[in-house]
């Protein structure tokens, strides 16, 4: 028999598991909204999340409740998954939009600062030297003076 503290206990981690389920649900659902897969790749996506998510909940109610699984185990997945949504997905999801906005801005400005590179480097070593290069070997062709 349980105590009352243990069962408070795991109460509040499978609140915790579906809190953490709701995250990682929401940064799901922005990968797939980036990336606009295909049906066939959503229902994979789909299938791959809820066997990757059971697998996780019951690898930590295993640690937690020793897997004795009882009713309020799936009513503290729902309050966690519900709090989760209440609470934090929307500003979770603002952040990890703007994160992708950022990571792609900057990959934007990476690029643009590399061209930019590239043509000084072209422009400022790379002809001078070829130029350099064809008046050597131009002179070495001549007879006479080196």
């Amino acid at each position: 028999m349980e105590t009352m503290i243990s069962q408070v206990v795991a109460f509040g981690a499978t609140m915790l598991i579906g809190g953490v389920l709701g995250l990682v649900f929401d940064f799901y659902r922005v990968l797939r909204g980036i990336g606009s897969p295909t049906p066939i790749v959503t229902t994979i996506g789909d299938i791959l999340f809820w066997i990757i998510a059971t697998a996780v909940s019951f690898y930590i109610l295993l640690k937690v409740t020793w897997a004795d699984v009882r009713f309020y185990v799936f009513i503290g997945f729902l309050v966690g998954f519900n709090l989760y949504r209440a609470f934090l997905s929307r500003p979770v999801i603002h952040i990890l939009l703007s994160s992708y906005s950022a990571g792609k801005a900057a990959s934007y400005w990476i690029d643009q600062v590399g061209y930019r590179l590239s043509d000084v480097v072209r422009s400022h070593v790379r002809e001078p030297i070829g130029m350099f290069v064809s008046r050597i070997t131009q002179h070495k062709g001549r007879k006479g003076r080196p």
